[in-house]
């Protein structure tokens, strides 16, 4: 049987370059004036606070699930101690990968809201006129 678990690996580095490419253009967007800055700066803020509480309540469950995983699985012949391992790496990962988009998340509103104040800001024409 051919394994196509190097698939994986490959998809994830696709999508990481993905959202590198994605975060870079969102970045150079125009943040917006000074208030919204401040309510991005207060969203992300408060984003940031609410993941290290996560992450902290996070780490017990994942810890005590991947330990349940693996007694449960030690005594299956069809069953592979990789499974508990992959929980743990997926309960580790996840917080870090929200901790970075989440920042990306808050500029990406702020970009939003700019490019709504500026297409508001135009004149509206009717399509008869040029």
């Amino acid at each position: 049987m051919t394994s196509y678990l190097w698939v994986v690996p490959v998809a994830g580095l696709i999508a990481l370059g993905y959202a590198f490419m994605q975060s870079t253009w969102i970045n150079k967007q125009d943040p917006g004036n000074d208030r919204m800055k401040e309510i991005a700066a207060a969203i992300q803020e408060g984003a940031m606070a609410f993941l290290g509480a996560e992450y902290r309540k996070l780490a017990i469950f994942v810890v005590v699930v991947a330990a349940l995983l693996a007694w449960a699985n030690a005594s299956q012949h069809d069953s592979h101690a990789l499974i508990a391992l992959s929980f743990a790496i997926a309960g580790k990962l996840t917080p870090l990968v929200a901790a970075i988009l989440m920042p990306l998340s808050s500029v990406t509103v702020v970009a939003f809201v700019s490019l709504g104040v500026w297409l508001a800001a135009r004149p509206l024409r009717s399509p008869d006129r040029n």
